[in-house]
């Protein structure tokens, strides 16, 4: 078995890859973050390779390409990994290694990986929220231009259908 760290950026990643004996077969070699570049690495060491990714911002796509492949992945939490945090070099082939050597001895402190549909919910309530957030801020911005401008406020919603008409006969400077 062949066990695999990568450290994730978002063009490239460096992976370095051990034995079950704790050797490096592959030292910090860097790879564009490309679906074909990626495969053709993982396939080119066979089948028993499992591989470890850092939960960061973009580790859904490269999950997804090694589940669709049949490799093994673990996705790590970086904060419960002290091994990397506490590093006082960091590097990215350094942490690389330290990642395949954590996976060798299961040492790697799992993050949940939620499937594709879990992520998409997920991704449509951040957004809604986002949204709402947005209309609370421009709510927000409109009631401070009103009251720097000293204009009063005679509609119970301002907002409102009454209110909008109101909002769109004012004069208001540039």
């Amino acid at each position: 078995m062949l066990h695999a760290g990568m450290d994730m950026h978002k063009h490239f990643s460096v992976v370095t890859v051990v034995d079950d004996s704790g050797n490096e077969v592959v030292k910090g070699r860097k790879l564009e973050n490309t679906d074909v570049e990626i495969v053709r690495f993982f396939q080119s060491l066979g089948d028993e390779v499992r591989v470890v990714i850092e939960a960061g911002s973009n580790w859904m796509w490269i999950k997804d390409l090694l589940d669709d492949y049949g490799f093994e992945n673990v996705l790590f939490h970086p904060l419960k990994t002290k091994a990397i945090a506490s590093a006082r070099i960091k590097t990215d082939k350094l942490d690389s290694a330290i990642l395949s050597k954590l996976l060798r001895t299961d040492f790697v402190l799992e993050a949940y990986k939620p499937d594709q549909k879990t992520r998409a919910l997920r991704e449509l309530l951040r957004y809604r929220s986002f949204q709402g957030d947005k209309r609370t801020r421009i709510k927000n911005a409109i009631h401070a231009l009103l009251a720097r401008e000293n204009i009063p406020n005679p509609k119970s919603d301002i907002f409102g259908k009454a209110g909008i008409a109101y909002l769109s006969e004012l004069k208001l400077p540039p």
